[in-house]
């Protein structure tokens, strides 16, 4: 899976209804350190200026602070508060759904055509629409493509820019948070790091962010993933929903110089603490078992 020019692209979890990706996390912005309960469903109106070609489909909810809200879409490099998917969803002129949303986010609602639960280029997209408190429901009115003028240019995730492979990735964490039942694993690839101390996610740009299904999180977690063949990796659980690295997404110590197992082998990572500001989930090292 590779997360387009977005959030977003994003880029977790636990949700209502037909909701499958985000709720249960919360808004996770750089600042918070744990996730919020579950937002209420409420009603969501989706007044669509085309029909999609597919009569039923999943429809993404990306949620970022007011402030953080730049003309049509957010402020470049700013990572969303809160990114759920609800599925199932007919579509018609005016549609009609239920979400959880966040009274205290601005959103932005978008089609998801190719059901990857993740924004793409092309897909039929709102303008910001803040949320309605008090149960009065909330409208999103989609008139354009996502990914042309005027979103063009807003908060991405940077583009697969490394070589990959695919190996198994075990995945076992030394906290397990009680309420924590499904979430995404996050591989990032970052370039090599100097001859200095080890530089994390948050303070330069990944060249790889590669976002799992969402998965049941039974302990360890044995999932196909996209992995660098080169540079520096690190695994993250994504707590926030932003299917990007945050502070306080669970993570593994950075494997520096990283490179995968041989085909048919299997790579075991253990998730040893919070990401922090420096990037850093424990002390730098392969970050494998």
């Amino acid at each position: 899976m590779r997360l387009t020019p977005i959030l977003l692209a994003t880029a977790l979890v636990g949700c209502t209804g037909n909701a499958t990706a985000g709720e249960s996390a919360g808004p996770g912005g750089e600042a918070e350190q744990a996730p919020r309960e579950p937002a209420a469903p409420q009603a969501v109106t989706l007044e669509m200026a085309v029909l999609p070609e597919i009569a039923t489909g999943g429809v993404l909810f990306i949620g970022f602070k007011p402030g953080d809200i730049e003309g049509t879409w957010a402020r470049e490099g700013v990572r969303p508060a809160h990114f759920m998917v609800v599925k199932g969803v007919a579509f018609s002129e005016t549609a009609k759904t239920e979400a959880g949303l966040y009274p205290d986010l601005t959103y932005f609602a978008m089609v998801d055509l190719n059901g990857d639960d993740l924004p793409t280029e092309g897909e039929l997209a709102s303008g910001p629409t803040p949320v309605v408190a008090g149960g009065a429901g909330t409208t999103f009115r989609l008139q354009s493509p996502w990914g042309t003028a005027p979103s063009e240019g807003a908060a991405s995730a940077p583009p697969d820019s490394v070589e990959t492979v695919q190996r198994t990735l075990v995945v076992d964490t030394e906290i397990k948070p009680p309420f924590l039942k499904k979430g995404r694993v996050l591989v990032v690839g970052l370039p090599a790091s100097a001859d200095g101390p080890f530089v994390g996610p948050l303070s330069r740009e990944p060249a790889l962010v590669w976002a799992s299904d969402e998965l049941e999180l039974t302990w360890p977690v044995e999932l196909t993933a996209t992995l660098p063949i080169t540079g520096d990796m690190m695994v993250l659980l994504d707590l926030d929903g932003g299917l990007l690295p945050s502070v306080g997404d669970l993570a593994s110590a950075p494997a520096t110089n990283f490179a995968p197992p041989a085909e048919g082998a299997k790579l075991a990572v253990k998730l040893v603490g919070p990401l922090t500001e420096l990037g850093e989930g424990g002390d730098s090292g392969d970050g494998q078992d």
